[in-house]
């Protein structure tokens, strides 16, 4: 395979890459000023083809070899021992004709110039690299097997599974929230507009905002099934392999030994339903967006979580020989840590009440009563499951850290040897209360450090695990 061009259907990728970030702006260009924005339209299709016709690559025995450019010639050679991970995606038209795009990254910058992209090649070319890469890395040459049926299957998704996770996924609360945000500014800085509004008017703008957050919630359940669809993980001698998708079948790689942490998560509502995620920090060259963002495992019934985790991790399933909580009266603690925002707010707005338009005020005191209250049985469920234990493992050992945040349950799983730092962290008036401390500890994720805090523990119990962490 020795200087040959990306199939055609690269070019459609290369549109795609051109046009995306300009669709709209060419459009209204093309209505507005038909032929300057053809004209634009076919420059750019005409850099496309360029980029595609000057494009060369050679798969060699010791290498791969990218030649490129039009007035500038340039090469790059890139040696099977630096590629770091290897992701192939395969969108549903590809599959007929066995394509699929392959992305190698080479961890050499903390940028997109780390990562080569051959944007269609023939599945053949990438099961070859693949191999090339194996063999240069001392590893297993993996078996040319369709991603869903291989023998060591690790995990497969069920149907039930991931509509449920579908339907707990409420990241779109962050959309409306800003939504929301934007209309109480629009009230705020220009009341005279709205003194007109009548009841009927401003009931339409909250039944418009109910609506568009069914819209949004509806998208997201759709969406998060078509790129979970058929998910699967395996379990190779080095690494877990995961595949998933309708329209785009995605391949990603986790590398066994880059894993720091193990993280099992549930948000309030999972927790009922019994879904789990399993997520992975790992530690990389540079922030890869490509190894899956950690994610392990998007949803499994939490009975099978140590059950299947437990297989490649015996650790998880240990039975923790030293165990601290936090403080038995913490509540208090990390209720006045948050609820002061919505009580400063509340009294911000009594001072300016006068001045804002009267039902804006009273949904605007809603939402902060609301929010109080939110943040009240938030801070309740935290104080009730903070707990750090020292799990056993050879000579050293295990951290087990279990936390909640914004009603959602954390429990990580880190060894001893990939922990950076720990420090205690203990203010006068903490000293003075009881003598209480928050622990931190801190491992490698990307190329930053994650810190995991444990607070409000007894100074004297959070002494002990740092003396662990110094001895072992």
């Amino acid at each position: 395979m020795s200087n040959k061009r990306l199939n055609i259907f690269s070019i459609l990728f290369y549109l795609y890459s051109a046009f995306k970030n300009i669709f709209v702006f060419v459009i209204a260009l093309i209505v507005a000023k038909p032929i300057l924005g053809i004209v634009i339209t076919l420059i750019l299709v005409v850099i496309v083809l360029v980029r595609y016709l000057t494009y060369r690559y050679s798969v060699l025995d010791d290498q791969i070899l990218i030649k490129y450019g039009l007035f500038l010639k340039k090469e790059l050679h890139i040696p099977y021992d630096k590629i770091q991970v290897i992701q192939h995606n395969q969108w549903f038209f590809l599959k007929p004709f066995n394509l699929e795009q392959v992305i190698l990254d080479t961890a050499s910058h903390s940028d997109s110039k780390s990562k080569v992209d051959l944007r269609v090649i023939s599945i053949d070319a990438g099961q070859f690299i693949e191999t090339k890469h194996a063999k240069s890395a001392g590893k297993k040459i993996p078996k040319e097997k369709d991603s869903n049926y291989s023998d060591n299957c690790f995990y497969r998704a069920t149907t039930h599974d991931m509509k449920l996770f579908a339907a707990t996924n409420f990241s779109f609360i962050s959309a409306i929230s800003l939504i929301t945000v934007l209309i109480f500014q629009l009230f705020l800085n220009d009341k005279k507009s709205f003194e007109s509004i009548n009841h009927a008017s401003f009931y339409f703008v909250i039944s418009f905002l109910v609506g568009f957050m069914i819209l949004i919630y509806i998208v997201g359940f759709i969406k998060t099934q078509l790129k979970y669809y058929k998910f699967t993980v395996h379990s190779e001698d080095t690494y877990f392999r995961i595949s998933s998708g309708l329209f785009k079948r995605k391949v990603d790689k986790i590398p066994i030994d880059k894993i720091q942490n193990i993280v099992f998560i549930q948000n309030i509502i999972r927790k009922m339903l019994n879904i789990t995620t399993i997520n992975v920090d790992l530690i990389t060259e540079n922030d890869d967006e490509n190894i899956n963002n950690g994610l392990l495992i998007p949803f499994i019934k939490s009975q099978l979580v140590y059950e299947k985790i437990g297989q490649s991790f015996s650790y998880v399933c240990s039975k923790p020989f030293l165990s601290f909580t936090s403080y038995k009266n913490a509540f208090w603690l990390f209720t006045r840590n948050v609820l002061w925002i919505p009580l400063t707010l509340l009294i911000m707005l009594f001072f300016i009440r006068d001045y804002i338009f009267v039902n804006v005020l009273g949904l605007a005191i809603l939402i902060l009563i609301i929010f109080s209250v939110l943040t009240i049985i938030n801070a309740f469920i935290k104080s009730k499951n903070v707990e750090i234990s020292l799990l056993p493992l050879n000579k050293q050992g295990i951290v087990k850290i279990k936390d909640v945040h914004l009603f959602n349950y954390y429990t990580n799983f880190v060894q001893w040897d990939k922990i950076q730092s720990m420090s205690l962290k203990q203010t006068y008036f903490m000293k003075k209360y009881h003598n209480l401390a928050h622990l931190e500890i801190n491992i490698r994720v990307g190329e930053h450090a994650k810190k995991i805090e444990c607070r409000y523990l007894k100074y004297d119990d959070a002494k002990k695990i740092i003396d662990w962490y110094k001895l072992s």
